[in-house]
């Protein structure tokens, strides 16, 4: 949702869209950006803050899975019945 003259954005690979309706944009003058998100640039400084305690990523995870569990956790995301699974040992 976005105000005429606005702009949505989206960050990641996009999957399972279909068609996109862009005469829409078009007349509300809506802008669409779209770009893969640079996770190199920031994994070593996020690893760190999460290591220190100062930043705490669980919110993000929607499911959890134990190593041996990993094609579940796969097939959690494949099926969207999960956004991002934790992988623990």
């Amino acid at each position: 949702m976005a105000r005429p003259g606005g702009t949505i954005g989206s960050v990641g690979v996009p999957n399972g869209i279909t068609g996109v309706d862009l005469y829409r944009f078009f007349r509300a003058n809506v802008a669409l950006r779209a770009r893969v998100a640079p996770v190199r640039v920031y994994l070593d400084a996020l690893i760190d803050d999460v290591l220190a305690g100062r930043l705490d990523p669980s919110p993000v995870f929607t499911a959890e899975v134990a190593l041996p569990g990993i094609a579940d956790g796969y097939r959690t995301m494949d099926r969207r019945q999960g956004i991002k699974v934790a992988v623990r040992p």
